[in-house]
């Protein structure tokens, strides 16, 4: 068994949500690891896969909507992503479940990521849309500004073999 990490100066984690006055675009320094008993590349070697964010490091570029962001998620809260199971593996990807664990609340979801490999490692890439209410969350109402529910999340990870990681 290898594992692989997260290369956060390489990855990048967006979340993108609508509201009525404009679009809200946050980002956070991913982290996480990949285990296989094989090729990183081929998914149907992954055999563990974890991802997570900070809540509290969501940064908007706006400081209003950062603190609000931080008092409503909790600045503490951490954002989990588990591999399940490998459900279907194609050509430069896989569906992939897993399991999402937010304010307590575990909640199993399915999506595509698109595999390659890069200079640095490993690339996987994927999107998803998830509504926040899933994991006991409202979203917010401040003054004119109406957040919808569902959000679009995006992720581009390079995972690098985790010996070649200095610390």
């Amino acid at each position: 068994m290898h594992r692989y990490d997260i290369d956060p100066t390489r990855s990048r984690f967006v979340i993108e949500a609508a509201s009525s006055l404009h679009p809200i675009v946050a980002t956070a320094p991913p982290t996480g690891r990949l285990e296989t008993d094989g090729d990183p590349t081929d998914p149907a070697t992954w055999t563990a896969a974890s991802l997570d964010i900070v809540a509290g490091e969501l940064r908007t570029g706006n400081p209003i909507t950062d603190r609000e962001t931080r008092r409503r998620v909790g600045a503490d809260e951490t954002i989990t992503a588990t591999l399940d199971r490998v459900v279907d593996v194609r050509d430069g990807g896989a569906t992939l479940e897993g399991t999402i664990r937010f304010h307590g609340a575990d909640v199993l979801v399915e999506g595509d990521v698109t595999v390659a490999e890069s200079p640095a490692g490993v690339r996987i890439c994927g999107r998803g849309s998830f509504d926040v209410r899933w994991w006991g969350m409202e979203p917010p109402k401040l003054l004119m500004l109406n957040v919808r529910p569902d959000v679009t999340v995006i992720l581009d990870a390079t995972f690098v073999d985790a010996d070649q990681i200095s610390t």
